[in-house]
């Protein structure tokens, strides 16, 4: 009998518990709809008119996505379309999508279903072109590359991947979905005036969406959920490029200008002080620098707790995570991420005059995979190299005292202890290359001479270089792509920490969002967008325009004219 009551009132609290999520969903719901359809108060808007976007498993994605959807509706008077890959893909955040305004929703799988024979055709014809893996790279739909998105989605099609493996039904499943979407795009296109269109990433099947109407030369948008937003004008051919990511040249005038040095090196160390010590709420940066963690200040120390020899420099390959779209940037010299560990694992075994300490990525359990890591390094068995997978005891702050160089591709951990004088071979393009700081070479043979002789030919860098580095870090990864310079944020349009997003926390979102909406600065804000997204001559939408001025972008005319937000 206790039992049984035990038993109902734990259903009771569910149901109660439920219920009183829904009344706040809706209550939510109400006031949003309130706040969007009193600022947008677009008139009539044209039915024939789009602005197309994603639908999003995501709520923080969901939200900048409706947020910025619905401005460039408003400058277009069109209606916002939602593409999904099938009609239940919209109802898990249609509630909340519909608090915004005229949304409509079109899905792939409805679009394609009369049109499965001509989409199976297509997909067959592109998978029989296919010999190995590295064949997928040079895939190509009506004019249109897709082989990037395809190999990075194929290791995440079913239970994730290391690598492509091979061509199989993963790659064919794969090209299926691409195809099929394209398709959908193409009957878009032809149905409606498509004035624009907006995603969260320039990868996956996001990276398609935006990648098929700027080759269509209409006016694209990426970076919704995550600042800064990207405005592509057209497709190269090749990747979307980060738009105004810092360049050589700018950061060139900032190292000569005193003042912007003074200030942005100042606040750069504190940033960088502060990230180490583990105070950044950033997923990754609190799992690498976790205050749990042991910290070894020196050489010996580390060496004698692992048993390696503490008279050889210790060098430290700091892994990705091996599914985390590896084609981010055009230019890499291995194929994808697990390649290169595997090839710099054949390299350096035979380099015993160095300790080589390949580090698992923090995060690597939120992108698991097939690599078994540990039964590799097992089998490799060599004095002078080690695995510190994810579960060791390692605060990666011991980087600064312990490291000869870094090896990476595109990890942070390659400008970040650039900082520290400490040098880095990086193995293709990223966010930071080009910039004099890393060791970059462009070949395979280049990369591994550098590496058989990296106690002579990789060296400390100068304390010019350190600068360089700092400020670099600074502004790329916390300044003028995070809130507003008076501390705001609104919307999730503006930098979440990678936790935030994983956890998909729906309430949290909405009770932060809720108080915004009531926020007397939030129309200025908006305005800034609404400007940055009427304005064809502008590229990026940065959110602290402060210090995207002293690096003389284009910023938002109210900016100009003195708005307490840039």
């Amino acid at each position: 009998m206790k039992k049984k009551i035990r038993k109902g009132l734990a259903k009771a609290r569910v149901f109660f518990g439920n219920f009183y999520l829904f009344l706040r969903h809706i209550n939510f719901a109400v006031k949003n709809r309130r706040f969007w359809r009193r600022y947008l108060d677009t008139g009539k808007v044209n039915p024939d008119s789009v602005v197309v976007t994603e639908v999003s498993y995501n709520v923080y994605t969901t939200m900048g996505t409706a947020v910025a959807a619905n401005i460039v509706a408003k400058t277009h008077n069109a209606r916002v379309l939602y593409l999904c890959h099938s009609q239940s893909g919209q109802n898990r955040f249609k509630w909340l999508i519909d608090s915004f305004s005229n949304s409509y929703y079109e899905s792939v799988c409805e679009i394609v279903s009369e049109h499965l024979e001509e989409v199976n055709v297509d997909v067959q014809r592109l998978y029989d072109a296919l010999a190995e893996p590295e064949d997928i790279l040079k895939l190509e739909y009506k004019g249109l590359l897709i082989g990037d998105l395809v190999y990075d989605l194929s290791m995440r099609n079913g239970y994730w991947q290391a690598t492509v493996w091979g061509i199989n039904d993963r790659v064919y499943d794969t090209l299926v979905k691409v195809v099929s979407m394209l398709f959908a795009l193409d009957y878009i296109s032809h149905k409606y005036e498509v004035k624009a269109a907006l995603s969260s990433h320039t990868v996956g099947f996001s990276g398609l969406l935006i990648r098929y109407f700027a080759n269509q030369r209409v006016e694209s948008y990426c970076g919704v959920a995550g600042g800064p937003i990207r405005k592509y004008h057209s497709f190269n051919g090749k990747t979307l490029t980060y738009r105004d990511t810092i360049n050589k040249p700018q950061l060139d005038n900032i190292m000569r200008d005193d003042e912007a040095k003074k200030l942005l090196l100042s606040k750069a160390n504190k940033y960088i002080e502060n990230r180490l010590a583990g105070g950044l709420k950033d997923l990754d940066s609190r799992r690498a620098f976790a205050k749990t963690a042991r910290e070894y200040t020196s050489k010996e120390e580390f060496c004698r707790k692992y048993g390696l020899s503490a008279d050889k420099p210790c060098v430290f390959v700091m892994l990705h995570a091996f599914n985390d779209f590896p084609h981010h940037f055009k230019r890499n010299i291995f194929i994808d991420y697990y390649r290169w560990f595997i090839e710099t694992l054949k390299i350096v075994r035979d380099v015993d005059s160095v300790n080589w300490i390949f580090k698992e990525h923090p995060s690597s359990e939120f992108y698991p995979n097939d690599a078994n890591l540990n039964g590799i390094f097992e089998l490799c068995n060599e004095p002078h190299i080690l695995l510190l997978n994810r579960n060791s005891s390692f605060n990666s702050s011991s980087l600064r005292y312990i490291a000869h160089a870094i090896v990476t591709c595109l990890g942070t951990a390659g400008l970040e202890f650039s900082c520290f004088g400490i040098p880095a071979v990086i193995a293709g393009d990223n966010w930071y290359s080009g910039q004099g700081i890393c060791y970059e070479p462009r070949t395979y043979q280049a990369y591994k001479e550098l590496l058989e002789n990296i106690i002579d030919t990789v060296e400390p860098l100068g304390r010019e270089v350190q600068e360089r580095a700092r400020i670099l870090f600074y502004l790329q990864y916390a300044s003028v792509y995070d809130k507003t310079a008076n501390g705001k944020s609104f919307f999730g349009t503006t930098s979440t920490s990678h936790e935030e997003r994983l956890g998909n926390d729906v309430d949290k979102l909405l009770a932060e969002v809720s108080i915004q909406l009531e926020d007397s600065d939030i129309t200025e804000f908006l305005g800034r967008m609404e400007e940055f997204f009427a304005d064809g001559n502008r590229e990026c939408f940065y959110v602290n325009e402060y210090l995207a001025s002293r690096l003389g972008w284009k910023i938002s005319p109210s900016y100009q004219k003195g708005l307490k937000y840039a």
